[in-house]
């Protein structure tokens, strides 16, 4: 334990586990979304583990079962091997290209995979044909994880390119409205992001998902929480408590001061991952995830709007549903970023 490696921007759960670096132990709560839901959204920020998340997700549906040895899904699921479409829209080339286009040549390679070989045809096609044939020659239903599904969305925002973005919209949405009648070719269906404000329009053709990103049972899905901090790092915290003249528990205070500052529900409170491991690596207390990069369209909406007092700020829940991207509201765009986060919830304002 002396000798931690920190899964510093691994997003891969088979590295991960494969090369022996800390794994904070989710599996009981992505046992519990898998067996009881099927259809799912859940955002949270930047660097907060969303793809790690979906990486562990698609490990179990490729039923890769050595990877989960003493954790806690290990016995409680029978690992049976299902299809998986897996898309992480930040790492597709849609600059050049053209979104449609670059996520028909990613399905094309999944078809690939599965000796499959379909048609040219338009991207909704496309997809409806790949999910049917996935489940058609396997025997199994087919699992959708999409990661970072608004991040052309964001490119464009950020530059300021409005109609092209409006166009990348369109494009998903036409790519989404598939699933609903695919329902019984799919097992699992799962979308994350860092923003929530073209949820409305983009998921419209999606009403059947549950939005688990409020949802106390989920609120600590990612991220770390006190007992897993302390149970994970309690040896390490103590070395770096005695290399700046701490005891233990000053340690741990000290590293709540400055990690422990996020929470979905107002009760549960959860340590940023990326902070926390660099902090844990780099043994130094500082800024590591602001140090990471703000968002530029966030600084030019609160410049261009004169936005600067952020302290205790009430809401109600719709202001977090915005379907115009033309008209973003600041204190979404903080949340979804990272920050602001709920301090306390009473009925539906926050």
């Amino acid at each position: 334990m002396e000798n931690q490696k920190y899964p510093i921007g691994l997003q891969s759960f088979a590295e991960v586990r494969e090369g022996g670096y800390v794994y904070i132990d989710k599996t009981d709560l992505i046992h519990t979304l898998i067996s009881e839901r099927k259809y799912v959204f859940l955002s949270r920020p930047r660097r907060f583990g969303k793809s790690l998340l979906i990486s562990t997700i698609k490990a179990i549906f490729e039923g890769r079962k050595e990877l989960f040895e003493g954790l806690y899904i290990e016995n409680k699921i029978d690992f049976t091997p299902h299809p998986v479409i897996h898309l992480s829209f930040d790492a597709l080339n849609y600059k050049e290209k053209g979104l449609a286009d670059v996520v028909i040549k990613e399905l094309s390679y999944i078809a690939s995979t599965h000796q499959l070989t379909l048609e040219p045809d338009k991207l909704k096609d496309y997809f409806r044909n790949l999910i049917r044939e996935l489940h058609e020659k396997t025997g199994q239903k087919v699992v959708i994880l999409i990661d970072e599904y608004n991040h052309p969305i964001l490119h464009y925002l950020e530059k300021g390119e409005l109609d092209k973005a409006d166009e990348i919209r369109e494009t998903i949405r036409e790519f989404y409205s598939v699933i609903k009648s695919l329902d019984n070719h799919i097992r699992f269906f799962f979308v994350t992001g860092i923003s929530r404000f073209a949820k409305v329009s983009l998921f419209s053709v999606l009403n059947n998902v549950v939005d688990i990103t409020f949802d106390l049972q989920y609120s600590t899905i990612c991220g770390y929480t006190q007992v897993e901090l302390e149970r994970y790092f309690v040896k390490k915290i103590t070395e770096i408590g005695l290399e700046h003249d701490l005891s233990y528990a000053e340690c741990v205070e000290r590293i709540k001061v400055w990690y422990n500052g996020y929470s979905w529900d107002g009760r549960k409170r959860v340590y940023a991952p990326f902070s926390t491991l660099l902090f844990m690596a780099q043994r130094e207390f500082k800024n590591h995830w602001f140090a990471t990069g703000t968002p530029t369209l966030l600084i030019k909406l609160l410049s261009a709007n004169v936005q600067y007092n952020l302290e205790n700020i009430w809401v109600t829940e719709d202001v977090f549903d915005v379907p115009d991207i033309r008209n973003l509201n600041h204190v979404l765009l903080l949340f979804q970023t990272g920050y602001l986060t709920v301090k306390a919830r009473q009925e539906k304002r926050y």
